[in-house]
C-alpha cells in the first residue's frame, strides 16, 4: 500500500541483481510478512539468492495463505512485500 516503499524495494531488488518484469498489488494489503516466492523448484536458488541481496523476507514455495500466484514463464520469483518490509529492505 505505500508507493516509496515499493519503489525502494524494486531499487534494492535492481541493485541486488534483479530484474523487475511487473509491479502489481498483492490480493490483500494486510500481509504481514515480506514473502519471495518462487515460480518453481529452479526458481528456488535464485529466492535463497535474493534474499539476503537485496529483500530479507522469508522464502514460501508454497505461497501458504498469499492467494495463487499465477504461473508465468518471465517470472521467476515473486515478492510480495509485508508490513515489515520497511525494516528488511536493504538500502
Amino acid at each position: 500500500g505505500d508507493a516509496d516503499e515499493a519503489a525502494a524495494a524494486a531499487r534494492a531488488l535492481v541493485a541486488g541483481g534483479a530484474e523487475i518484469v511487473i509491479i502489481g498489488n498483492a490480493r490483500a494489503f494486510d500481509v504481514r510478512e515480506t514473502t519471495l516466492v518462487p515460480s518453481d523448484h529452479d526458481s528456488a536458488a535464485l529466492a535463497r539468492w535474493l534474499q539476503p541481496n537485496a529483500v530479507d523476507g522469508r522464502i514460501d514455495e508454497a505461497a501458504d495463505g498469499l492467494g495463487e500466484i499465477p504461473p508465468d514463464e518471465e517470472i521467476d520469483v515473486t515478492v510480495i512485500l509485508g508490513q515489515d518490509a520497511g525494516d528488511l529492505i536493504r538500502r
